[in-house]
């Protein structure tokens, strides 16, 4: 499971909008050769959240956010990973579009453990 916040503001000085974003979900994941010091995963986030915009005006939304990932075992225990994807948005109909919510991801994920 996963969830995750909007760090930012919508659009350009001086029309930025005020708005709060937030979704979580189900995560899954495909890695390939974890045994290598450098391979790949295959992410996804299938889920949904909420947004208010300026207007104090609440869409639910469902968010479905794939990635691809360079993972690289730093030590047993210790794993650091780069990647990037998109998160694709439907059902936001008030204030803000879908194509507003949705956009390129970068993602950096450090994973801890017995691997």
């Amino acid at each position: 499971a996963g969830g995750y916040g909007l760090a930012n503001s919508i659009g350009e000085f001086p029309f930025e909008r005020q708005v709060e974003f937030g979704y979580g979900g189900l995560e899954v994941e495909y890695i390939n050769s974890s045994d290598k010091v450098v391979h790949f995963s295959i992410y996804a986030l299938i889920g949904g959240g909420g947004v208010t915009s300026l207007f104090d005006v609440a869409d639910g939304v469902f968010v479905l956010e794939p990635a691809v990932n360079l993972m690289v075992n730093v030590a047993k225990w210790f794993r650091i990973g780069f990647g990037g994807g998109y998160r694709f948005v439907a059902g936001a109909d008030q204030d803000l579009s879908n194509k507003d919510l949705s956009a390129a991801v970068g993602v950096l994920t450090f994973k801890f453990g017995s691997f």
